[in-house]
This record gives structure tokens, sequence and C-alpha cells, in this order.
């Protein structure tokens, strides 16, 4: 069968470029969460702090114990979760680095995020776009042709002997771009999405957080993005 001028085009270019390099990146709205286990103690007065809805309380204390024990007098000390204490020193907790974490994550919801594909020249970070984007389309407009797999985050399966489970939770909210990589296609051919995976996990909260991707079965590397915070969010329950 003889090949048409556009098929033996497409042959010469696979030829000249048999290497070809994407950059995806995939932003929103996100950031970083963490459930973290507290004492029956803490739960019963951090949420009873909530309930007197005194204003931004225990979002105050999450950002700074120390200054906030200052000024609102000394929290109790069965209550005072952040607090650190060995035989030399005092010191808190951050609020995203405790050692009584359960899960922690840092990504973009999936119900806000975007996705923009672009060819470049290699996989150096600070390569140049030598075409228009491929793709450049939010995930709800991909439903169809975005492959998701969703992990579901159980907290049940996290409580204690006696049923419950109290939580601190805790988050900042950022917007911008979370995940930026390069997929670098070897064998000839040109992005397809169908060969896109993207992995997230459902949240107790609702959210649902982009942990990571691959492309046709290989693990995508993230260079880390680019965002800029929006705000905190802090609460205590008994899932």
């Amino acid at each position: 069968m003889t090949s048409t001028i556009k098929e033996q085009e497409e042959l010469i270019e696979v030829i000249k470029r048999p290497d070809r390099y994407y950059r995806i990146a995939i932003g929103g709205y996100g950031g970083e969460a963490i459930y973290n286990r507290i004492s029956e103690a803490a739960f019963e007065y951090w949420n009873k702090v909530q309930e007197e809805e005194i204003d931004g309380d225990l979002k105050r204390y999450m950002l700074d114990p120390g200054e906030y024990a200052v000024d609102n007098q000394v929290v109790p000390a069965d209550a005072d979760f952040l607090k650190r204490a060995d035989e030399e020193l005092t010191y808190y907790d951050e609020w995203y680095d405790m050692t009584t974490q359960i899960e922690h994550t840092y990504g973009v919801d999936i119900s806000t995020a975007w996705i923009r594909v672009v060819e470049q020249e290699n996989d150096e970070y600070s390569s140049v776009d030598i075409a228009e984007p491929l793709l450049e389309k939010t995930l709800a407009e991909l439903e169809n042709e975005c492959n998701v797999d969703y992990d579901r985050f159980d907290l049940d399966k996290k409580a204690d002997a006696d049923g419950h489970n109290r939580v601190f939770y805790a988050s900042s909210s950022e917007k911008g771009v979370f995940f930026d990589g390069v997929i670098h296609v070897n064998n000839g051919s040109k992005f397809d999405i169908s060969k896109l995976q993207l992995y997230a996990d459902e949240m107790p909260n609702g959210d649902s957080i982009i942990t990571s991707i691959s492309y046709d079965g290989v693990d995508i590397d993230n260079f880390g993005g680019d965002t800029r915070g929006k705000g905190y969010y802090a609460s205590v329950y008994d899932y």
C-alpha cells in the first residue's frame, strides 16, 4: 500500500526526533494538610473552644503555640498537644510535623485542578517550549479522557481501642502549580492522554488530592511546582 504524503512526513519527523519531551503542569487550589491524633483531654478542651466560637484561637495556637500561651495564659498541660519536652529543653512541634501524625498530604484538589502539556526541547527544568500547548484544560473538561485512580483514606481503621478517632486537622490553603514534571517519550510516538495516569487520595473532609502521576506505566518526577498561600485552617474532630 502506498503511503500518503502526510504519513511520509510523520515518518520523517519520527526519524529526526525519536525522543520527545513534554512538560506537564497540574495546578489549581490545594495545599498541605495533616491529620494528627490527640488525647481525649486535648480534644475536649479545644472542642469547647470551637463550640464557644472563640475566634481563631486554635489556628493561632497552631501557628505560634508559644506566643499563644503568653497572650492567653497557659494552655492546660494535657491540652497543649504541640508542646514537647526533654531533659534539656522545652519546644513545640510545627503543626505540619507532629510526632502523632496519622496522615499528611500535599497537592491540588482534583475538583479545582487544571492540566497543561507542552512539548519542549529536552528534559532540563529550564528547557524552552518548542510548540503551542498540546493540552490546556481543567480535569473536569477531561473527565472521560484522563485516567484517575482513587485511594480512599479510611480514618475508621485508625481508631483507638475505644472506637474514637480524636483528631487535630490543620491545613494551608494554596493556589498555583502543584505538579511540574517532564514526560519522556522515546519510542517515536507523541503524547497520548490515554497513557496518562493520575493518582488521588480521597480524604475524610471531602478533598481528593492528586498525589502522583505516571505515563505509560512510568512514574513522573515532580520538580516541585510554584504556589502562593491563601490562608490556614484548623479544627478538632472526633470521627
